[in-house]
């Protein structure tokens, strides 16, 4: 399993980036995963929008981050990489992601609907798949495969910036974005797990500023970067 790590600059070896994003979005799904089902086992009944909310966008957004992997990294890598693995990973994935979000929204709609022990199933019965994908994808791309491949350094900094701008160009930024800043601040304080040396931009200065805790067991913040004014609140 791939773990929590602390890192601390961006890499300058074009080829080390790839494998330095994934890390960090694989941390924050992983991370994510790990909190929604701790709080299955005991759910915040009081709180259950916010949760429910949590779950969603936790959800969407690793559905978010497959289709930009589909669209711009995969076509890449598959010039001189097979990833048909991958993508056959990709599409169990999605099968239990469609039936998470199918049930996170019913029970969003009606309260009474919410069937913790249920979800708790669903969310157990995928671990494996959605763990085991995200560690063998590290490896299939890490800096000496793409080397041995014979991807240029250009190829590598060009799947980068097409990755970005997909990512700024699609998606829901008032799921995404709160989540996804979320977890970047919990990477950064968490207690390292064994895994890749590799290293993590701590982007805290923008994180911290919009972002704190409350104490309580919730995040409350505001994020002109996907909200504007607005304040949000998610349980975590």
């Amino acid at each position: 399993m791939a773990s929590v790590i602390a890192m601390t600059s961006v890499p300058t070896d074009p080829y080390e980036l790839l494998h330095w994003n994934m890390i960090l979005a694989h941390q924050t799904y992983e991370k994510g995963y790990e909190n929604i089902v701790r709080l299955l086992g005991d759910p915040p009944r009081g709180d259950l929008k916010n949760f429910l909310g949590y779950c969603e966008a936790w959800g969407y957004s690793v559905v978010h981050h497959h289709d930009i992997e589909e669209a711009t990294i995969f076509p890449v890598l598959s010039r001189k990489m097979d990833f048909s693995h991958e993508r056959e990973q990709h599409k169990e994935l999605h099968a239990f992601l469609d039936k998470f979000l199918e049930i996170i929204k019913e029970a969003q709609a009606e309260h009474s609907k919410f069937d913790a022990p249920q979800l708790k199933e669903l969310m157990e019965s995928a671990r494996e798949v959605m763990f085991v994908h995200f560690d063998e994808e590290l490896v299939h791309i890490e800096a000496s495969k793409l080397k041995a491949a014979g991807f240029t350094e250009h190829e590598c900094t060009g799947m980068i910036d097409e990755m970005e701008k997909h990512a700024k160009g699609s998606g829901d930024p008032f799921l995404i974005a709160p989540y996804m800043l979320r977890c970047v601040t919990l990477l950064l304080t968490a207690r390292p797990r064994s895994v890749p040396t590799r290293n993590l931009q701590p982007h805290s200065a923008r994180v911290q500023e919009h972002l704190a805790f409350d104490g309580m067991g919730t995040t409350k913040g505001r994020c002109a970067l996907c909200v504007g004014s607005e304040t949000f609140r998610i349980h975590i």
